[in-house]
């Protein structure tokens, strides 16, 4: 008897196996192509794309930190440069429009700041401030030679605590306007999360109150922005603050918008997440590039049957799938930001930091009130309570991606020490 079940078991798995086989003989070409791109290409390819799943680099501290500053040092280097022939040939008033202006301020820009030179770790001063005001200036002469056609303020708001022993402020307060929260030394202890939710609200509604914006642009002095960050931003407000497209048309817009992102970190926009737009939009992406893979592989193989059509359609799908998996959502978000400000996303702003934000006049009303009603803890945030006001009042609130500002801030304020290096990919 156990001959017999023996024998039975035996023949089954030769049966299995043979079908196994037959089936890896018959889909070949799927194999090969799994192998292949797997394998070969994509480690190859990404290997060093940060996020990516292939990507590798020893995790020593040291070295990153190494890296970081070399890369800060050659934006420090281009930075004083710039700043240095502003300087020199007085071509200041073209970058700058004063508070006493006529013209209508559209958009005021406020860069908050703190000294971070102060508290040197190796003796390293990065001087993120300079290198934020002088891209935006450099950027902000290239977006008007290009039509950009919203009125700016540019203007640093110092909520140092010794705001005159900062010289790297006060030596940028001669090419943009500057102003302090405290007028003398601030020695009194506060929880230092409490404390820069106190700046960001004096800097948000100083802003308000001396340029009547209708809107305003916060951004914090380790968001560094990149060369589409203007032709974005005029994007945003045209077609989605300003104005929207209903049904084809482009209609005045209604809706109550409190604020919308234009940073979020790489590492928390993958596809590991139980957003259902992300999710949907894997699928989405890999059913249009399966459909499109199943179209160049029918014209090869035109006799193929419908059900081995099938089998092939699902086996691209879940190529592509993986695919993007491998590469990352942030990276192929990425690609985006190559074709202009019309292939940037305008999405639901999902949780955590606010480096660079966008604040409709109303807006920035309703967060002064709010956030100067709650006190920040440990535990809660600026941010944090952001999102609570969102949730406890309905709000809306929206993110730019992909991003239009890198982070730079390996040292943080917050914390009073270095960030983790790769986080700052």
């Amino acid at each position: 008897m156990a001959c017999i079940c023996l024998h039975r078991v035996t023949a089954l798995i030769d049966a299995y196996v043979r079908r196994l086989v037959a089936s890896v003989r018959r889909w070949k070409s799927f194999v090969y192509l799994y192998l292949v791109v797997f394998l070969v290409v994509l480690p190859l390819m990404c290997h060093d794309i940060p996020n990516s799943v292939y990507f590798y680099r020893r995790r020593n501290i040291s070295e990153a930190k190494r890296r970081i500053q070399l890369d800060n040092d050659a934006r420090l280097n281009w930075s004083v440069n710039y700043l240095e022939m502003l300087n020199r040939t007085q071509d200041i008033p073209e970058a700058r429009i004063a508070s006493g202006n006529d013209a209508r301020v559209d958009v005021a820009i406020t860069v908050v700041t703190v000294s971070r030179n102060r508290q040197l770790v190796d003796s390293y001063k990065p001087r993120y401030l300079s290198q934020v005001v002088a891209k935006l200036l450099a950027y902000w002469r290239d977006a008007k030679v290009q039509g950009f056609r919203y009125n700016i303020s540019l203007s640093i708001c110092n909520v140092d605590g010794d705001p005159d022993s900062y010289e790297e402020a006060r030596s940028l307060s001669s090419i943009v306007d500057m102003f302090n929260r405290f007028k003398e030394r601030y020695t009194k202890i506060k929880l230092r999360r409490q404390k820069e939710k106190e700046d960001y609200v004096f800097c948000l509604n100083h802003t308000l109150t001396v340029y009547d914006p209708r809107y305003v642009f916060v951004i914090e002095d380790d968001a560094l922005p990149t060369k589409n960050m203007f032709p974005v931003l005029q994007h945003v407000i045209g077609r989605h603050l300003d104005r929207k497209f209903v049904q084809g048309r482009l209609v005045a817009n209604t809706d109550d918008v409190t604020y919308v992102k234009f940073f979020h970190p790489k590492w928390l926009l993958g596809y590991y997440s139980i957003d259902p737009e992300r999710i949907l939009g894997l699928l989405a992406f890999g059913c249009v590039c399966g459909t499109l893979l199943l179209g160049v592989y029918w014209h090869q193989k035109r006799n193929i049957s419908n059900s081995d059509l099938y089998i092939a359609w699902f086996l691209l799908i879940a190529f592509a799938i993986l695919v993007a998996i491998a590469i990352d959502r942030s990276n192929l978000v990425w690609l985006r930001s190559i074709f202009g400000p019309e292939f940037y996303s305008y999405v639901p702003a999902p949780s955590c930091c606010t480096p660079a934000m966008l604040f409709p006049k109303r807006g920035a009303s309703r967060v002064i009130n709010y956030l100067s009603r709650v006190k920040s803890t440990r535990r809660l945030g600026k941010d944090s309570i952001l999102d609570r006001l969102l949730y406890k009042f309905g709000m809306k609130a929206y993110l730019v991606e992909p991003s239009t500002f890198i982070h730079i801030g390996l040292y943080s304020s917050l914390r009073g020490s270095i960030v983790n290096p790769w986080k700052l990919e």
